[in-house]
């Protein structure tokens, strides 16, 4: 074990224990925690803990099956399951839509939406397809759409 994993094991050991008993930092332990287990690329823990939680964890109601998803997709793409991955990344992405819908202003969402959309698109096909959304977006954020296309720029394939 590295360093730096041992280090991001602690630190789910420390949520793992604190997690239930500290309700104002419930949301960021969890979302702390989440991230560690996809760095750490464990599909299967990071959909126990996932399962562990209540919705009310997680800052969007979305998010907990948006995050089961992406475990399911993380540990089919490790079987080689293409077509399991790429039906949890597509559910995803259709439960992330139906909330941009409803909420057309929340740009955590939609960036949500353009992060996943990564997963299934060429890159310059998602970027095509922010330059659409923001033309007719309500949102008249240059910095957030600049932002949101070079980060989807960076995103490994």
């Amino acid at each position: 074990m590295t360093g730096n994993s041992a280090l991001l094991d602690s630190s789910l050991h420390i949520i793992d224990e604190e997690i239930h008993f500290c309700s104002r930092y419930k949301v960021r332990m969890g979302n702390m925690a989440i991230r560690i287990f996809i760095l750490q690329k464990k599909g299967e823990r990071g959909l126990r803990f996932v399962d562990s939680l209540d919705a009310n964890t997680f800052s969007k109601i979305y998010q907990k099956d948006i995050y089961r998803d992406v475990f399911i997709a993380m540990d089919a793409e490790k079987t080689g399951n293409l077509e399991k991955r790429d039906l949890a990344y597509q559910h995803s992405l259709d439960e992330i839509s139906n909330y941009v819908t409803l909420h057309p202003e929340n740009k955590e969402a939609i960036a949500d939406l353009f992060y996943l959309k990564i997963k299934l698109e060429d890159q310059e096909k998602v970027v095509s397809e922010i330059k659409r959304y923001m033309v007719s977006s309500a949102i008249k954020d240059s910095v957030f759409w600049e932002g949101l296309m070079n980060t989807v720029r960076s995103i490994p394939q």
